[in-house]
């Protein structure tokens, strides 16, 4: 037998003779120009994600920047034992993740907890108890809860005990109003857990064992 007309040639997992491979040879060398337009658009397609990509670096790294200025700011004002205005530079920032840290703090050690910090607070701690984020409504959940136990007590008396239209007492008003945005956040709150009962998993727990707690609000 001739070895050039049996010569066999393994093409992958496929077995092909000479003449098979004088046909393949053939239709490869009709696909270049349609080759190279999939290639360009892939080029052109990868020069995009890369630029998408580029772009997306770059805003991501301005928050961060961003956010670490702010961190610096928060922590400068706490070393220097400033604690209420740290607590009004991380409400104007409106970053959940500074507030979310900050309320961890505030909730690891409840002697930072007042009436005041409450009224300063509560806002935020509705916004972050409506998250879609997890961790945020675990911190939120911590801070409602500390909330109630330490102040749904003080929140109640001061709201049944209106200031007196005799005389002015501004210390008893102050209370008084602040003990009111209190109360009507937790409402809100309270309204907003109802609603979200029927959750699955972690986060659904946490919203029926706050709803629970919120029981106690009623004046």
């Amino acid at each position: 037998m001739s070895s050039i007309h049996h010569r066999q040639i393994i093409t992958d997992v496929y077995v092909v003779t000479p003449e098979q491979t004088d046909q393949i040879m053939t239709k490869q060398c009709e696909l270049p120009q349609e080759n190279l337009i999939n290639n360009s658009n892939n080029v052109s397609s990868d020069e995009n994600i890369l630029e998408s990509l580029s772009k997306d670096h770059k805003s991501i790294m301005n928050i961060l920047k961003e956010r670490q200025r702010n961190f610096n700011v928060i922590e400068t004002l706490l070393i220097n034992k400033n604690f209420k205005s740290a607590l009004g530079a991380a409400i104007s920032m409106n970053d959940e993740v500074i507030l979310s840290d900050l309320l961890t703090v505030i909730t690891e050690r409840p002697n930072l907890w007042s009436l005041e910090v409450c009224a300063l607070l509560l806002p935020s701690i509705s916004s972050l108890i409506q998250s879609s984020n997890e961790p945020f409504i675990s911190v939120a959940f911590k801070a409602i809860r500390d909330i109630l136990q330490f102040f749904m007590p003080v929140i109640k008396m001061n709201i049944q005990r209106q200031p007196s239209s005799i005389g002015v007492d501004i210390t008893q008003e102050e209370r008084y109003n602040k003990c009111r945005k209190c109360h009507n956040i937790l409402m809100d709150i309270r309204s907003f857990v109802l609603k979200r009962q029927t959750v699955q998993g972690n986060i659904g727990n946490l919203f029926r064992q706050l709803n629970m707690l919120l029981q106690t609000i009623d004046v």
